[in-house]
């Protein structure tokens, strides 16, 4: 097996005092005050339609940056860390039938999320699917070896 050398991507190590970030990023980072939220887990409902109220408490607290962790289609797993692929969301969080739909729901989310001056960031699950993701079973040669979990075979 060939390997892969990214050994050159990786930063060499400063002290804090010698970190250096202006013109890295937007002006507006530095002011961040992000909390994570996990859709299911944030209300009793578990949806978007219903985290909507929670949007307010955060912004109350001082809050301006929302991370939703994963809301991808989990498929047949339990935990959301596998996913059915970055285009879809997990129908139980929006109670629609399709992605297309399920996606509407999410925007509207976000949409209230910035009415409160709330960033919405998303994680994004890339390095493992679902057995039966479409991505794995429609193209397996880009596993090559590797499981859908992300690890070799």
């Amino acid at each position: 097996m060939n390997t892969v050398d990214n050994s050159k991507l990786i930063p060499r190590f400063l002290p804090d005092d010698q970190v250096k970030m202006e013109g890295w990023h937007p002006e507006w980072v530095k002011g961040l005050v992000m909390a994570q939220m996990r859709v299911e887990s944030a209300t009793d409902e578990g949806t978007f339609e219903a985290a909507v109220r929670v949007l307010d408490h955060y912004q109350e607290m001082g809050v301006n940056a929302m991370w939703l962790t994963p809301i991808q289609d989990k498929g047949t797993t339990g935990n959301g860390y596998s996913n059915m692929g970055l285009h879809t969301v997990n129908p139980a969080l929006t109670q629609k039938d399709s992605y297309e739909e399920s996606w509407k729901v999410v925007k509207e989310f976000v949409d209230e999320a910035h009415k409160r001056n709330i960033r919405v960031f998303s994680e994004m699950v890339t390095w493992g699917v679902e057995w039966n993701a479409p991505l794995y079973t429609e193209k397996p040669e880009w596993f090559n070896g590797i499981s859908a979990w992300g690890g070799y075979n």
